[in-house]
């Protein structure tokens, strides 16, 4: 059994093959067949032809087969003109094509094309707007109009408010799409009825039914079957109000012959009555009165329950909206504000627990699975936690009073497994501050804030940018301008759009890339200074391997000790290789690994343990080099030797300051980055490397050190040291330089114990030594303007395309740019 569960499983690729197979014919027949244009016409029949006297019959959306009954009796005495909404199907891409002013113009142009005149109306629920249409807008003149539990009156219809309604309809319109387009039904859906109903209520507004509704000067009766389907008491009786002129009777049944001659009788009576012989100024006086509430009923029992439920699952949709829809109901009457305010909280708890459950659920899973695993790793999850442990209460009380911020913190309190219990406590503790406080102000303001929803939907683009400018600006300037942490930020990210030396790199190189194109044009070659170090590959342009550079120096003497570490090999070899090449040269701990391949410091390791050299070998996934730590003072040695010439010459010198702070065991480790001039510059990057340190408070007078690479990116200070060039120097760097056949240009990344060391040219040990694409660092001295620096990355390329073009000239071959566009690719 547990065989065949596993191969049912291990089918489930083929199932869903076979599944977007039959999916693909589906579209494709529908599209072959045009099946989504099925007779987009209003089909209208007649009955009882040999009569005089007409009645148009105009149905509800849905439920319509009771109609049939009525229209067998009317049509004993009357013609009738029944329309059958049911061809009117699918229009993918025509707006408002299901509205019912456009059911409206289909219906106009059928009696203009037949000349049918004097005509009565009868329309129930969904027809009783179409029929407004046609009476204001088609022009349609009509003997009479008896509306059927007529509907359209917003106030109550779903929510009661446009926004709040067309959201639900939105929703439904969700559904139905992905019924349509992930379900194969070879065009059986686009025919049915699911998908006419909800685009028909989506598509029409209602906003302006009401003085449509009253612009109605015909006869008019409104008749209520509370035992039909669609009845809603106070629709009804605002239909009544809102046309003077109409008499409203109530019926307990339509299906028999009483029901019909009663309201045949009532017709004609109505056709012979002059409308303004007939309504009351009292009538008149009160259609012109906003609404009122007086007729809505305020549901109870379990119609209550039902809509509560309600309520909790629209809350998993939106919260904040869901909350202001509650209060609506209870500003009208429907519902009190307890239950309305006490589903909205429950939903909200219950919604929250989930968000947070499922970030749980995801979290064990995030780092271990595709497509997880790509974005979120385990030091991702570990940082966040801390920053949670520490900021987590403030953070889910604040997020609870920003729309937009709970989805992601409750899903990620989840992930990185934030207390359950903790997460509860404040969470409930939020919602109970804001959910009686939303719901209250909707119930109190609820008709003013629809007014302002109206206004917003007249000029709703304009809107919409300026929210989300004002969105920007606050989250990106005057939300931060309210924090200390926030100003340091804002202040150092302004300070580097001044400072050249934190500019991307396209920016920075941008002239001298013209300019080696300028070269590549001179020597006839883009690639010729590939040859500037023929014993690197591609001149150390890109892809080299770091190993295979130092074991090329004869001089190993000048060499901190390294050995190469294949990823190919098991852990356990990787790791017994490690440790021997430690135990081998005596070395204790840190040591340095390293990528083989990388540069600007990209994945640089400094292991300070077992433990911890055991945990990253067992994540190694490329070439490493594993090195010799060697303390000291870092300097970048830029050198350079013409193929013709038996001497070279220093380039330029860089002296590396790694950055650190001093405690003063007042400030977290955090604060103290803030406050540090130097380090504020590349706070976050300082923050992701100390995040599990971020919130601690040093002890006094600690010196904790924030950059352990000579690398500016990461952190590092440059500063031009020039000064230190010598003859002693350059002899050192010159006989090391000699001792790699086919090496004439690049930089020497040093330790030495001190500056003077470094004069004389003693005790120093190479770490790394890089070819044509190293940069001369000393331009990044912060005394050193963008354009010393763009001065002298243009020599330093004007060199190293001499140099090339010198030993390509001396049969050395040059890289081509298909091989350097596939290296740079991989």
């Amino acid at each position: 059994m547990s065989n065949l569960f596993s191969s049912f499983f291990k089918g489930w690729k083929l199932v869903f093959t076979l599944y977007l197979f039959v999916l693909l014919c589906s579209h494709l027949a529908v599209r072959y067949y045009d099946l989504n244009s099925y007779n987009t016409e209003i089909v209208i029949t007649e009955y009882g032809n040999g009569f005089d006297k007409a009645i148009l019959l105009i149905p509800t959306l849905q439920n319509e087969s009771y109609l049939e009954g009525l229209t067998d009796s009317l049509s004993l005495s009357r013609r009738v003109l029944h329309v059958n909404y049911q061809n009117y199907s699918n229009e993918l891409v025509e707006e408002n094509k299901y509205a019912a002013f456009e059911k409206a113009k289909k219906i106009a142009a059928f009696i203009e094309e037949k000349g049918f005149s004097n005509l009565d109306v009868i329309a129930h629920g969904f027809g009783s707007i179409v029929t407004t249409h046609l009476i204001t807008d088609q022009s349609i003149q009509f003997r009479t109009t008896t509306f059927i539990n007529p509907e359209g009156i917003i106030e109550y219809e779903l929510l009661s408010g446009y926004h709040l309604n067309q959201a639900v309809y939105a929703a439904k319109g969700i559904g139905y799409w992905l019924l349509d387009n992930l379900v194969p039904h070879f065009g059986l859906y686009d025919v049915s009825r699911l998908n006419r109903y909800y685009r028909a209520r989506i598509d029409t507004d209602l906003r302006n039914i009401r003085s449509k509704i009253g612009a109605i000067n015909i006869p008019v009766l409104i008749v209520g079957l509370p035992n039909l389907e669609g009845y809603n008491e106070g629709s009804v009786k605002e239909w009544e109000r809102l046309i003077p002129q109409s008499n409203l009777i109530e019926y307990d049944s339509i299906k028999d012959d009483s029901f019909v001659n009663s309201v045949i009788d009532e017709i004609e009576e109505l056709a012979g009555t002059e409308k303004e012989h007939s309504v009351p100024v009292s009538r008149e006086i009160k259609s012109l009165l906003p609404f009122s509430n007086e007729h809505v009923v305020r549901v109870s029992g379990y119609a209550l329950y039902a809509l509560m439920i309600l309520i909790i699952f629209s809350t998993f949709v939106s919260e904040d909206l869901t909350c202001i829809g509650a209060g609506l109901l209870a500003a009208k009457g429907v519902m009190g504000y307890w239950p309305a305010m006490i589903s909205s909280l429950l939903g909200i708890f219950i919604g929250d627990i989930l968000l947070y459950l499922g970030g749980r659920w995801l979290g064990d899973n995030a780092v271990h699975k595709a497509p997880f695993k790509w974005f979120i790793t385990e030091k991702d999850l570990q940082k966040s936690y801390r920053w949670f442990e520490a900021k987590g209460p403030m953070i889910i009380i604040a997020s609870r009073f920003i729309p937009g911020t709970r989805f992601a913190t409750y899903v990620s309190a989840g992930i990185i497994g934030a207390n359950f219990w903790v997460f509860i406590m404040y969470f409930g503790i939020a919602s109970i501050l804001w959910t009686p406080v939303l719901v209250g102000l909707a119930m109190v303001i609820g008709q003013e804030l629809m007014e302002y929803f109206y206004i917003y939907q007249e000029y709703a683009v304009w809107v919409l940018i300026g929210i989300i400018s004002s969105i920007f600006i606050s989250l990106k300037v005057i939300l931060p301008l309210t924090t200390y942490r926030g100003r340091r930020l804002l202040s150092a990210k302004l300070k580097r759009t001044i400072k050249w030396e934190f500019w991307p790199s396209y920016v920075i190189y941008f002239p001298v890339f013209i300019y080696t194109f300028i070269l590549a044009i001179k020597y006839r070659s883009l690639t010729v200074f590939t040859a500037a170090n023929p014993s690197i590959e591609a001149g150390g342009f890109i892809g080299e391997s770091k190993s295979g550079i130092l074991s090329g120096i004869k001089k190993q003497n000048s060499l901190a000790k390294f050995e190469l570490l294949k990823s190919s090999l098991t852990h356990s070899e990787l790791l017994n290789k490690a440790k021997g090449f430690i135990n081998k040269h005596e070395l204790d701990y840190p040591v340095v690994l390293k990528p083989d391949v990388g540069e600007r410091g990209k994945g640089v390791k400094i292991i300070k343990s077992d433990s911890e050299l055991e945990d990253i070998l067992s994540t190694l996934d490329k070439d490493h080099i594993i090195q010799e730590y060697i303390p000291g003072k870092e300097f970048g040695v830029f050198y350079f030797r013409y193929p013709n010439q038996d001497k070279g010459e220093i380039f330029s010198i860089t002296r590396k300051e790694l950055l650190t702070i001093k405690a003063d065991g007042i400030h977290s480790l955090e604060e103290l980055i803030l406050r540090d001039e130097q380090a504020v510059y590349l706070a976050n990057i300082h923050f992701d490397k100390h995040y599990d340190k971020l919130y601690d408070i040093p002890e006094e007078g600690k010196i904790i050190k924030l950059v352990e690479l000579g690398t500016h990116a990461l952190g590092a200070r440059f500063y031009d040291a020039n000064e230190l060039i010598t003859e002693e120097l350059l002899e050192k760097i010159d006989g090391v330089s000699k001792s790699f056949e086919g090496f004439y240009f690049g930089r020497f990344d040093l330790k030495i114990p001190s500056a003077n060391d470094l004069k004389i040219g003693e005790h120093i040990k190479i770490i790394e030594l890089n070819g044509v694409t190293s940069e001369s660092t000393n331009i990044y001295d912060p005394e050193h303007s963008y354009f010393f620096a763009v001065k002298t990355l243009m020599r330093q390329w004007k060199i190293a395309f001499e140099i090339g073009a010198q030993n390509h000239a001396s049969g050395e071959e040059i890289s081509t740019v298909t091989h350097l566009l596939s290296k740079l690719t991989r």
